[in-house]
């Protein structure tokens, strides 16, 4: 059970991937919820899918997001399999009578055998347990959400708290922690779905105009970024993904809603900010 961890962690990450290519394949749906108005005009705004932006992306900006979001997690997954294999070859290392001879010293290297005790809880499932919760439920809520948008909500709140936790702590390396900036990638992707199925969520079930729906949703996870970024330090994955998104959605949107497209730049000059902080 010492490497069930790792694991888990690669069976959750490929049925993570499979659920989100199986779910983007899906024909796109016309847009529900209220119909923003034109401030110009005072006709209504074609509805924008904002779920649908991010989940089943319609041009290059969106779906290079998801894809790097995909790499990011897979390449996180193939570096700690890696690490399980490493600390495999040195448990059969250790079993050598050349490994069990040797023993600590006052100076020099530390054996193998503490080495091994060292790394031992690299690849448990308490080390790993954030980011599985994370991709079960990431790979669990959109097919909820045609039919059940609140449940959907909550199974990605669930998601979001547990790659988060899985960014902010880092990944193990021995007794050292090091921030990981394909994790972060995943969990600023994640920030965006999230706070997406939050505004269409107020448009479902408050009957709000995307317009002000957007500027609650866009605001709160601009100040919900700034924060994950302040305490994440100068391990700019997050953000990128935040930035990403935010850019790809003003692309998306400046078309057919230019109050949306400028929510999205207003939220970006946030992050911006955040990320100077960061950097000074």
């Amino acid at each position: 059970m010492r490497r069930a961890g790792g694991h888990l962690l690669i069976v959750a990450t490929l049925a993570f991937v499979a659920s989100l290519l199986a779910y983007a394949m899906i024909p796109r749906s016309p847009p529900r919820g209220s119909a923003s108005l034109d401030p110009l005009s005072g006709g209504p705004l074609p509805g924008v899918d904002i779920v649908g932006l991010f989940l089943r992306p319609p041009n290059l900006a969106m779906g290079s997001l998801m894809a790097l979001a995909i790499a990011a997690l897979l390449y996180h997954a193939a570096y700690r399999l890696q690490e399980t294999q490493r600390l495999r070859t040195a448990e059969a290392a250790l079993r050598d009578r050349l490994g069990r001879r040797l023993r600590a010293g006052a100076s020099g290297p530390p054996p193998p055998r503490q080495i091994l005790e060292m790394h031992r809880r690299d690849d448990s499932l308490a080390e790993h347990a954030p980011a599985i919760i994370g991709l079960v439920a990431g790979a669990v809520w959109p097919w909820l959400f045609p039919k059940s948008p609140l449940a959907a909500f909550l199974v990605a709140a669930v998601s979001l708290a547990g790659f988060l936790a899985a960014a902010l702590r880092g990944t193990r390396q021995g007794k050292l922690r090091q921030q990981s900036n394909p994790l972060g990638f995943v969990a600023g992707w994640a920030t965006m779905v999230t706070f997406a199925l939050f505004i269409a969520l107020l448009q479902r079930k408050l009957g709000a105009p995307l317009t002000l729906a957007a500027t609650v949703g866009l605001a709160l996870a601009a100040l919900a970024a700034l924060s994950v970024q302040l305490r994440m330090g100068r391990t700019i994955g997050f953000s990128l993904a935040v930035l990403w998104g935010l850019v790809a959605l003003a692309a998306s949107t400046v078309t057919v809603n230019a109050a949306l497209a400028t929510l999205a730049v207003l939220a970006i000059a946030v992050i911006v900010f955040g990320l100077v902080q960061a950097a000074t």
